[in-house]
């Protein structure tokens, strides 16, 4: 029993458990001690059970590696875009002074200041029938982002640098040009004439 009560104090059992436990411990000859054989190490045991813990290990750090990973680049595309609430928040964010459209063929009733990778300065003027996206960036690559194909194409020259507009049925929705060492476009959501489109350009200080 002083040895039943021992093992009792760590184990919980169903009264049918305690029933079969009792049972054989009565079966064993407890004053009878006898030399246990020498068990063999079980090697190829250990090394299997090792193996399978080295999977775990293994596919389980994968996984966090994997499920981080996605989380980062979620997070780096999240933060790819950022809002400032003026220009000046966003030519310092950017590195260089960001110009603004100074002429619209619409009332603006909302201005939206924002970055890419903080490289591309984007300012939005929304109206009420009317949108126009302004971009900004150092270098001479195209910054508009748009790779439609449009049926009127034109280049423009104006001061010292040279405007594309683009459009279908000679209405224009975007404008692109380089000039001292930055690149710029004009993107809208209806179409306007060249004429329209050119004083937006040029209107840009």
């Amino acid at each position: 029993m002083h040895r039943y009560n021992q093992i009792m104090k760590h184990i919980k059992v169903t009264p049918e458990i305690q029933d079969r436990i009792m049972e054989h411990i009565h079966q064993l000859d407890l004053n009878e001690t006898k030399p246990k054989p020498a068990t063999p190490f079980p090697f190829g045991k250990c090394l299997l059970i090792g193996a399978c813990f080295v999977i775990l290990v293994l596919g389980g750090s994968f996984a966090f590696n994997k499920r981080d990973s996605l989380s980062e680049l979620y997070q780096q595309v999240v933060s790819h875009s950022i809002e400032y609430r003026s220009v000046k928040e966003l030519s310092r964010a950017v590195g260089f002074n960001v110009r603004q459209v100074q002429k619209l063929p619409f009332e603006a009733e909302k201005i939206r200041f924002s970055s890419y990778r903080k490289k591309t300065a984007q300012i939005d003027y929304t109206g009420k029938d009317q949108a126009v996206s302004f971009r900004m960036s150092a270098g001479k690559k195209d910054v508009s982002g748009d790779h439609n194909q449009y049926t009127s194409v034109k280049d423009i020259p104006s001061e010292d640098m040279n405007v594309t507009i683009k459009g279908d049925q000679d209405q224009y929705v975007l404008a692109v040009w380089q000039v001292r060492g930055y690149s710029y476009s004009i993107k809208l959501t209806n179409g306007i004439s060249q004429d329209q489109m050119m004083e937006i350009v040029q209107s840009i200080r």
